[in-house]
């Protein structure tokens, strides 16, 4: 146990597949905060790491392995699934979204049932911005350029000069827009009382809400993966293949 409790936040997450699930009850940021010391952040949460770490491999039972052990994967599947994360988000989630942010607008009365709502449509309007620019720098410049790599590593040829310099750049590009939708994200769920509906409320602003819980989920875990199992191994990839 005692070398564990002096890895990040974001080590335990990646370690142990059940580890987000504990640190998101416990309200323990393993996403945009996962650099942050575990020891220091169970304190902040009013626990012991020893008794959050205890839990946590509690929870990591052999049923919680296989494919959701994102560590042990290799990084061209891991990509892919991200990928496919992607395109289910621009096919799916934010269309339905976007059309129930209409229709709860339209509704009589949606100002004494949910009287945010305009606000939330300008947020997600904005996340969705932010989040389309991300994606295509992901799929169209950084993901090749790993993949790439991994070729590299694998055929024990140089690495060829990419245009960004350092893979550190474009990763730094990244969690910079990682942050900037956990900030988005942070003001929608305090627009809508933490998924919270109202008693009053009409069953399209209940399917709103579910459906934002849903995609902020989803884009909490993309970024877990990305942060704390992907972009920590592209660095060690690219410093192996500079030496």
């Amino acid at each position: 146990m005692p070398g564990y409790l002096e890895k990040t936040v974001g080590e335990i997450a990646a370690e142990f597949p059940g580890a987000p699930k504990v640190l998101e009850i416990h309200h323990i940021d393993y996403c945009t905060g996962g650099y942050h010391p575990f020891r220091d952040a169970c304190r902040v949460a009013g626990l012991t790491a020893e008794e959050v770490l205890r839990e946590i491999q509690q929870t990591t039972s052999p049923s919680t392995l296989g494919e959701e052990n994102w560590k042990s994967q290799p990084t061209a599947y891991l990509i892919e699934h991200l990928v496919a994360m992607h395109h289910v988000w621009a096919t799916e989630n934010v269309p339905l979204i976007e059309a129930l942010l209409e229709r709860v607008e339209a509704e009589p009365g949606h100002a004494s049932s949910l009287p945010s709502i305009t606000r939330i449509r300008r947020l997600f309007t904005r996340m969705r911005h932010e989040l389309e620019q991300h994606l295509r720098k992901e799929e169209n410049v950084l993901f090749p350029a790993i993949l790439k790599m991994e070729r590299c590593a694998a055929s024990s040829i140089p690495l060829p000069r990419q245009s960004f310099g350092s893979v550190l750049n474009p990763i730094a590009l990244m969690e910079s827009d990682h942050d900037t939708d956990a900030r988005i994200w942070d003001e929608l769920k305090d627009l809508t009382y933490g998924y919270t509906v109202p008693e009053e409320a009409p069953e399209s602003v209940r399917l709103l809400f579910r459906e934002l819980q849903k995609l902020g989920t989803a884009i909490h875990e993309h970024t877990h993966l990305e942060n704390n199992i992907l972009f920590p191994r592209v660095v060690g990839l690219e410093r192996g293949l500079r030496h």
